[in-house]
């Protein structure tokens, strides 16, 4: 059974769109299309290949991948550009169960915990588990510690801007994760909040033994490019980051994105620095003792040079290493965890000596990958980069947004024709809808060189389970010139659609308009977004052809 749902709108001088509504009676068909080419490729949801689902954290060779933080830093030339780095990464016991977790944190905005199986080499986990909660668009740093005295395990994050703050554990390996509830360190901030530098690593450290924790960070901007403690001159159960410079922990020299690790290297009982860095190295800084004599590098720490490992080139890792140091097999010697730039994690083995800082052959760690693949979007993951030579893409999950919404093509045959058909399919992994309604977007050329004053027929068929779906038109980059002044402007309109249990077609009539400073030709993109009403909810779309009339 069918309906039929018809809306007609036309973008005016500047910012008014006029929409009319209606619907055919239940059960008609809808108008044939004309005769014209349609102008979306890709539009049946082909091509479309099979990929991993990484919302459990591994993919389909049972190895643990994230998608790679992509951030902007600066190149060798100085110039302000995108690059991607390894993810922040711990090893603890989150749940206090006696089992250790590896913790890891994605460009996506979200935290993965995967638990431990057993003590062999090399070290193997269960499937991860990530958290409902988003954490800002870039992640750099993660690590594990009771921050308030209560005996259980928090959760603390690094973030781009340069906060740092804690998910409250609640026990059990459960956290608080409100975005409300994400609990400042305190500082000398404007608000008493912590905020210092950019794209931070912090690592929760008693350096001084004075039985309270202390913060140390990694610095990721070019002009600091350095490792820093803020001493706690509180307790650890109320903690006081307050009045005081940081200090120098470790000299950058220019390597960028520092994401600082701690062991005691040569055995004199004092903590050292293992970093990983922009330039894909593993740096060693040797703690030397207080220095009373020098004001601003009493804790400066000796740089001794870049950890190797046995049978593998240099750079092996890529750019932007992030390590961490831990005993992985129970016999008491320190082993290594390393995030590699392609979102993978490699372990190896210290194997001396000690301030040589050698290692082992690297290793892939594996999980257990409990999504299977599924048919997506071109080439690319759930994350929703688009097609290497084109502009076509449907992006499952807007970028940075907090959902679990993914995207799959799937197929069926109509039982009354026979007729075999595609369709794209947006549902909700793990039942997180999180707060992001907008779960594709279609952008390519051929929509991009419309013409002025010509109508459009944008239709598609859709149903659904628990949602309330919204098409959203977007003419962008029009030229509007206040005073002196050239502005770019977009102008937008939504429109309700409805979706039940079966299939609606919906027909949109587009005439792009503009009287003043236009475009050779206008600009528009076609997104849909979600409106979840419950967990389980899905939206189907297929048929999609937006043609010239």
């Amino acid at each position: 059974m069918k309906r039929t749902l018809f809306i007609t709108a036309l973008l005016l001088s500047a910012q008014v769109f006029a929409a009319e509504v209606g619907k055919t009676a239940k059960g008609n068909a809808a108008p044939p299309p004309p005769p014209n080419p349609n102008l979306m490729t890709s539009a049946d949801f082909t091509p479309n290949v099979k990929v991993d689902n990484l919302w459990d954290g591994v993919n389909g060779n049972g190895e643990i991948q994230l998608k790679p933080i992509e951030i902007y830093h600066f190149k060798e030339d100085r110039n302000v550009g995108p690059g991607r780095l390894g993810n922040p990464i711990c090893y603890a016991d989150v749940d206090n169960d006696g089992r250790m977790e590896l913790v890891a944190a994605s460009e996506s905005g979200f935290v993965w915990i995967f638990k431990r199986e057993g003590k062999s080499w090399p070290p193997k986990f269960g499937s991860g588990r990530f958290l409902h909660s988003f954490l800002g668009c870039a992640v750099t740093g993660v690590d594990v510690h009771d921050m308030d005295g209560d005996n259980i395990q928090d959760i603390v994050i690094g973030a781009d801007q340069g906060r740092i703050f804690f998910l409250k554990g609640k026990g059990e390996g459960l956290f608080n994760v409100s975005e409300n509830a994400q609990i400042q360190l305190n500082g000398n901030g404007e608000n008493g909040e912590l905020y210092t530098g950019r794209q931070l690593s912090p690592r929760i450290y008693d350096w001084n033994g004075d039985g309270n924790y202390d913060l140390l960070y990694g610095e990721g901007s070019y002009s600091a490019n350095a490792i820093y403690i803020l001493f706690n001159k509180g307790t650890s159960s109320a903690p006081n980051f307050r009045n005081q410079k940081p200090q120098w922990l470790a000299y950058g020299y220019g390597r960028e994105q520092l994401a600082p690790t701690i062991a005691d290297f040569n055995g004199d009982g004092k903590p050292d620095i293992l970093t990983g860095a922009l330039d894909g190295g593993l740096h060693l800084y040797i703690n030397v003792g207080f220095k009373e004599d020098q004001t601003d590098a009493q804790y400066l720490l000796e740089y001794k040079g870049e950890a190797k490992f046995a049978d593998t080139p240099a750079k092996f890792f890529g750019i932007g290493t992030r390590p961490y140091l831990a005993d992985l097999t129970g016999n008491k010697k320190m082993d290594l965890l390393i995030s590699s730039v392609d979102g993978k994690i490699y372990a190896s083995q210290f194997v001396g000596p000690m301030e040589r800082c050698e290692f082992s052959k690297p290793v892939i760690v594996k999980a257990q990958d409990r999504l299977k693949p599924y048919f997506g979007p071109m080439k690319k993951t759930w994350y929703g980069h688009h097609e290497d030579d084109s502009y076509t893409y449907w992006n499952p999950a807007r970028y940075g947004g907090n959902t679990g919404c993914n995207i799959k093509y799937m197929s069926e045959t109509d039982v009354e024709t026979q007729e075999k058909y595609s369709f794209a399919r947006a549902y909700y992994e793990d039942g997180y809808t999180g707060t992001d309604s907008y779960f594709a977007k279609y952008y390519d050329d051929n929509i991009n060189n419309m013409d002025y004053g010509t109508a459009y027929r944008l239709s598609f068929k859709v149903r659904g389970r628990a949602v309330k779906p919204v098409l959203h038109i977007r003419q962008i980059y029009e030229k509007i010139v206040k005073g002196d002044t050239e502005y770019d402007e977009s102008f937008t309109k939504d429109f309700d659609l409805s979706a039940g249990n079966e299939w609606t077609d919906c027909s949109f009539l587009y005439t792009p308009e503009f009287v003043s400073n236009r475009r050779e030709h206008p600009s528009v993109s076609v997104s849909f977004k979600m409106n979840p009403g419950a967990t389980n909810a899905f939206l189907d779309i297929r048929d999609i052809k937006f043609q010239k009339q």
